[in-house]
């Protein structure tokens, strides 16, 4: 019962935020674009100079602008080269034995956890000779099959 009460309160504050959002956003282009003799006969002599419509919007674009380029370039400076270790495997990797996905071999209509290829397996698809193929599964190598017998078959 909990959940459905957060669940309706998240949708109320949404909506009033939105709601407010765009009340907010007529008010700025009003005040942006109203001559000051329709806002002082509406009684509205206290607010900001024109200046600050123009330059608020300019200076989020700024923001954004270096705030995009910042992550960007942060992006570059840590991210490992491509001939570093860690580009092929991290501490946070899945190998099929911490997993086990044997246990999910059997049934037909579940989906197996994500896991990391392991390495040899990958050099081994991708620098193995056409004339026969390895079928891999999760578990490693299971059998061999002729290149020229099942040529359309896919492997993992």
């Amino acid at each position: 019962m909990a959940e459905g009460s957060q669940r309706a309160q998240v949708a109320i504050n949404g909506f009033i935020g939105s709601i407010l959002i765009v009340v907010g956003s007529i008010i700025y282009v009003l005040w942006a674009v109203l001559p000051d003799e329709v806002l002082h006969r509406m009684h509205l002599t206290y607010y900001p100079d024109r200046y600050w419509a123009v330059a608020v919007p300019a200076i989020l674009v700024m923001f954004l602008f270096h705030y995009f380029t910042t992550s960007w370039l942060l992006v570059l400076i840590t991210t490992p080269p491509l001939t570093d270790g860690r580009c092929i495997t991290d501490v946070d990797s899945k190998p099929d034995k911490e997993i086990e996905v044997g246990a999910l071999a059997d049934s037909s209509s579940s989906v197996p956890p994500w896991v990391d290829i392991p390495v040899s397996v990958a050099s081994h698809l991708l620098f193995e000779p056409w004339s026969e193929k390895v079928r891999y599964s999760a578990r490693g190598r299971t059998d061999m099959i002729s290149g020229e017998r099942k040529r359309n078959e896919r492997f993992l």
